[in-house]
């Protein structure tokens, strides 16, 4: 057993594994977007990202229906999983080339950076048919959309890496640790 779980998990399920990657992909956006931020955000910012990593890494260490339990991606799901990380790798490598070069708009390369982990995880709620991925996908492009607005109007790069980096990042933390924690009633169970 590679990750604590029911015992009867021998390997890592891609519902782990897709979570253990959601924790990464928070971890960099902790610690890649707090180091533009003022006095000593940046060093409080990536401690929070790094207790955050632990501690959702922990939740995934626990028995939970939710993690290891799903079902496996089926034949067809695989492929799709695939074409949509490579569209979001060339939208993301495109579209902050643009901005960056010919609009000369390099500010808003992280919002656009936020919209498309958006909309990629919209693409995995009809994929793999989990709820976790419309609202973070739904919230993510919002997050997204909003700091694009904020960098095309002049806010400070400070304040664009919050809402498009440092959020994204909490939510995909958030995601992980309300997946992990789905189908424990025992945990909110108050004896009467």
């Amino acid at each position: 057993m590679l990750l604590g779980g029911s015992g009867d998990d021998e390997v890592m399920s891609g519902a782990k594994i897709g979570s253990l990657i959601g924790c990464a992909g928070g971890l960099v956006f902790f610690l890649v977007n707090a180091g533009g931020q003022p006095g000593s955000r940046p060093g409080v910012l990536r401690a929070v990202g790094v207790a955050l990593f632990f501690v959702a890494c922990l939740v995934l260490t626990l028995p939970a229906r939710a993690i290891g339990r799903g079902a496996e991606p089926s034949r067809g799901q695989i492929p799709a999983y695939g074409w949509t990380v490579l569209a979001e790798v060339a939208l993301i490598s495109t579209g902050s080339r643009v901005l960056a070069g010919p609009l000369e708009q390099p500010g808003p390369s992280l919002p656009w950076v936020a919209i498309v982990l958006g909309l990629h995880f919209v693409v995995f709620r009809v994929i793999f048919a989990e709820r976790v991925f419309a609202w973070l996908g739904g919230v993510m492009l919002a997050a997204g959309v909003v700091a694009m607005v904020m960098a095309l109007a002049g806010a400070d790069t400070p304040r664009v890496a919050l809402v498009a980096g440092i959020l994204p990042g909490l939510l995909m933390f958030v995601a992980v640790g309300w997946a992990g924690w789905v189908g424990r009633p025992e945990v909110f169970h108050v004896a009467s």
